[in-house]
């Protein structure tokens, strides 16, 4: 059966409605249509990071910082502190990796629990549990053990951002 009253629907290659209208005030885009959930650098700087490519990673979130004028700039700004973090920790750089990790917290914390699909709470934790050794080891005015590089920091973001 045909439809019976107004005109046929036409379909675009992906079986979306065309000849549409773009969106704007109480109409809908198409998913195919829509923004990513997320701006690129954001996920090619987590990729980055994940991979141990930490100086990469702040390079991409800088290049993204640099260009923000909104409530995510100290966002961006914690994450490129974390990753420089990571790197200095890991190229033996202490003083600079325990520098950075205390401004990574100021900047992070001001963005839990949860943004831009990160559970900041929760990276913040890996990072302390991360750096634990080497606050321990100044603190105690010990030797700086080596980093655990077998269990690096990773960002995750929630389910609902993968799609």
């Amino acid at each position: 059966m045909g439809r019976a009253v107004g005109r046929p629907v036409r379909r675009g290659p992906a079986g979306e409605r065309a000849g549409r209208a773009a969106a704007g005030p109480g109409r809908r885009q198409a998913v195919s249509e829509r923004a990513p959930r997320h701006p690129p650098e954001y996920l090619e700087g987590i990729r980055l990071f994940n991979h141990r490519e930490y100086y990469e990673a702040h390079e991409v979130w800088e290049s993204r910082w640099l260009h923000v004028g909104d409530s995510s700039a100290n966002f961006y700004k914690g994450l490129i502190q974390a990753a420089v973090a990571t790197l200095h920790w890991e190229r033996g750089n202490t003083v600079g990796a325990r520098k950075l990790y205390g401004s990574m917290r100021k900047y992070l914390s001001a963005y839990v629990p949860v943004f831009m699909d990160l559970d900041v709470v929760g990276f913040l934790q890996m990072m302390e549990d991360y750096f634990e050794p080497l606050q321990r080891a100044v603190t105690a005015g010990q030797p700086v053990p080596p980093p655990e590089i077998a269990h690096p920091p990773q960002i995750a973001l929630n389910e609902r951002a993968r799609s």
